[in-house]
């Protein structure tokens, strides 16, 4: 029996060091006197993967915050003001990211402040004095690929850094290249990948393989904004342009443009459009449809980014587009711009 209650008291030991791990403690000193006695609002990814908000009041300019989380997260934080004269100037804002730590920060203006006891941290302001120079150096053009190259050279450097996670986890949301993630990937340390954020990445590449080039596209019965069912199969022996797009997006609104041009061009073509919304109002998506003169077919389930489909297409942002050919097989991702129409052709050939 007492054999038994040791190995319980062992197994509890376990399971509490292991929550600890996944666990911040983060002291603050405010340093403006204008909010030494303001609210502290923090969001991060909780233990549960899932947005949280806490607070708390300030007092005489310090204060203190702990958290659950999933091993590292982001953290925004506002610092409200409390007298009616001072907020007009609005709240300070500070932007970090943290792992399991304790960790003290002090906050001096908008996005202003010294954090120290987080290597996440740290290497996130390395990281920002190399885009800092980029910033200044590169032709604006450029920038975008030079900060990406910047990303990707730093995950491959430091892969057992916390903060090469978190830019893993967010290139998992935005690159459909799953081959080059998943390299990444394999390069983390073992406890990373069993981390919730790890898992989720691992996921990620999972859904982007299945719908990698040459993979047979996922098929789908969605209604189109008249209420009719329209499933891929229905386009057996055509070219589909697939067209994940939302009225609420101004890259969208303006990529209809060329759309509505390499529709023109091709409607007599063996090729379908067919465009998949991840709305939630369908008054704003018909009214969307009329003012950007869109005349091919319109699926919705006005589910948002939780629409089935978009979720077996691995749809993390829009506008995002599949070419699939008669057989079925996925041959082209996003094709965009103002030669959209010759892109399609190229690919048909």
């Amino acid at each position: 029996m007492k054999k038994i209650i040791l190995i319980l008291l062992h197994f509890c030991f376990i399971m509490i060091a292991v929550a600890q791990k996944h666990e911040f403690k983060l002291d603050g000193q405010i340093l403006d006197s204008a909010y030494l006695n303001g609210k502290v609002v923090i969001q991060y990814k909780d233990g549960q993967y899932e947005n949280k908000k806490d607070s708390v009041i300030a007092l005489n300019g310090s204060f203190s915050l702990t958290g659950k989380i999933p091993f590292v997260t982001r953290v925004t934080m506002w610092i409200y003001p409390t007298t009616i004269e001072i907020k007009k100037k609005g709240p300070i804002i500070v932007f970090y990211s943290l792992e399991s730590c304790q960790a003290t920060i002090k906050l001096k203006s908008y996005n202003d402040f010294e954090l120290n006891g987080s290597k996440c941290y740290d290497d996130q302001a390395e990281l920002k004095r190399s885009s800092m120079k980029i910033l200044s150096t590169v032709p604006k053009e450029n920038i975008p690929k030079e900060l990406n190259r910047l990303s990707d050279s730093f995950i491959q450097a430091k892969p057992a850094s916390y903060y090469s996670l978190l830019l893993l986890e967010e290139k998992s949301l935005t690159s459909q290249n799953y081959l080059e993630i998943n390299q990444d990937y394999q390069n983390l340390p073992p406890e990373f990948k069993e981390s919730l954020v790890g898992k989720k990445i691992a996921e990620k590449i999972k859904g982007l393989k299945k719908v990698a080039i040459g993979q047979a596209a996922p098929n789908f019965r969605i209604r189109d904004i008249s209420g009719k069912f329209v499933k891929l199969t229905d386009y057996k022996g055509k070219y589909v342009f697939l067209h994940f797009w939302g009225s609420f997006c101004n890259p969208c609104r303006a990529e209809n443009k060329n759309l509505t041009t390499a529709y023109a061009l091709l409607k007599n073509q063996n090729v379908i459009f067919l465009g998949i919304s991840v709305d939630e109002s369908k008054a704003s998506l018909v009214k969307a449809i009329e003012k950007d003169n869109i005349t091919w077919t319109q699926l919705a389930s006005y589910n948002g980014f939780s629409e089935k489909t978009a979720l077996d297409y691995s749809i993390n942002g829009v506008p995002s587009n599949y070419l699939i050919n008669p057989k079925g097989l996925i041959i082209a991702k996003d094709l965009k711009g103002n030669e959209l129409a010759q892109k399609i052709i190229d690919k048909m050939k």
